[in-house]
């Protein structure tokens, strides 16, 4: 097909495989689809308030592909879901994203809002993670090379951060707890490096509230 859009039918027998330019779910009902999705576009849950179920190891998506989820739930039920690894992943306001039992990898994960469900389970992002939406708290273990960018103007609160790269505070504020990790923040040019055991408790951080190179043992 060129695009699907999948309100409220059901496709009767498969399992089978589906292929398409891209996939736009507009379901008000409850659905569980066990057919294998593929293209090389992406998934965006759209609208409607039910819930989308993406039991099969699907293949869509690869690089530059971005998937959504901006109205009711999208939940995996299966590790390979969403598609191709290489695929980023966008969670925006209204939407929820449940992650189950799995843990996923993206290329770039985005928080715009939304909820996600499946708190104790990690994220993967190889490029990294952006937070544009309001205040939040993220409590699934964050891993990958990436770094993470807080784009948003609340504050962010990162509970399980265990990924590499830059740490880039462009608004509102982070805050970490209880962690290891090396952050470079700008635009307040802060260079903060933890290691062994830091104390348990939150590290605020804040764009523009330090100068130079500070090294934090304690909780502030």
């Amino acid at each position: 097909f060129a695009d699907v859009t999948w309100g409220n039918g059901k496709m009767l027998g498969g399992p089978g495989s589906l292929t398409a330019n891209s996939y736009t779910l507009t379901n008000s009902a409850n659905i569980t689809n066990v057919y294998v999705l593929a293209g090389a576009g992406g998934l965006n849950k759209s609208s409607g308030e039910g819930n989308f179920t993406l039991s099969a190891a699907n293949t869509f998506g690869g690089a530059g592909v971005t998937n959504t989820v901006s109205a009711g739930t999208l939940t995996l039920g299966n590790a390979s879901a969403l598609g191709s690894t290489s695929s980023s992943f966008e969670l925006r306001s209204g939407g929820t994203l449940n992650l189950n039992s799995y843990s996923p990898t993206f290329s770039t994960f985005t928080f715009a809002g939304g909820n996600l469900s499946g708190t104790t389970n990690t994220l993967t992002a190889n490029s990294g993670f952006v937070v544009t939406g309001g205040t939040m708290t993220i409590s699934n273990r964050l891993e990958g090379n990436g770094g993470f960018t807080q784009n948003g103007a609340g504050t962010t609160t990162l509970q399980k951060a265990n990924y590499a790269g830059t740490t880039t505070v462009s608004q509102g504020s982070l805050v970490t707890t209880g962690t290891n990790w090396t952050a470079t923040v700008s635009p307040s040019t802060i260079s903060m490096v933890f290691t062994g055991t830091v104390a348990s408790g939150n590290y605020p951080i804040y764009p523009g509230s330090f100068t130079g190179s500070q090294t934090l043992s304690t909780p502030t």
